[in-house]
């Protein structure tokens, strides 16, 4: 799942749908007066929050939560370090923390910063029924915009033209001159 509302659900290597989403009040009531990003899951999931530390930043701070409201909601807490650019984006984390909670560091491949995690047992985001669910979350906090990969693309294709007229001219000047000593 990632930030912008993507997730697609797996089971037995099958995929079976993406995960509803909503953007809305916040329902455990953790960063009241916000519209927060959430998720609907298919079990009750355990009450609790990840708390994903950035280990590239001074003091490793937690600027991204997954908190479990024991509802079947996950609600995604994004920092906006960088403004509000996606709809997982809150001015803060949630206040205050629930006393169930796990500590994991962010990772980076490429341009993707993401964490993987997989609940033990009592642990936030887990299936405390047990009722057949034993979930493994890969969560995206990260991703390049699209609109600026456009604005490069169009950028480089602008360069590529002008290059492209200024070659032609060019070998143009070279044709003119070649017949002018003729």
């Amino acid at each position: 799942m990632d930030e912008f509302g993507g997730s697609r659900v797996f089971s037995n290597s099958t995929l079976i749908a993406p995960l509803p989403f909503t953007l809305g009040p916040d329902p455990s009531g953790g960063l009241a007066n916000w519209n927060v990003l959430i998720f609907n899951l298919p079990f009750q999931g355990q009450q609790g929050d990840v708390l994903i530390t950035d280990p590239w930043e001074s003091g490793s701070p937690v600027l991204d939560v997954l908190r479990f409201d024991g509802n079947s909601h996950l609600i995604f807490y994004s920092d906006s370090i960088d403004g509000f650019n996606d709809p997982a984006d809150t001015p803060g984390p949630p206040d205050p923390f629930y006393p169930n909670y796990v500590l994991r560091n962010e990772l980076v491949s490429g341009k993707l910063n993401y964490v993987d995690y997989q609940p033990g047992a009592g642990e936030p985001g887990g299936d405390p029924a047990f009722g057949g669910f034993n979930p493994t979350y890969h969560i995206v906090s990260e991703i390049p915009e699209p609109g600026s990969a456009m604005l490069l693309l169009s950028a480089l294709g602008v360069l590529g033209l002008a290059r492209g007229k200024r070659v032609r001219a060019s070998r143009n000047d070279q044709i003119k001159i070649s017949t002018a000593n003729s």
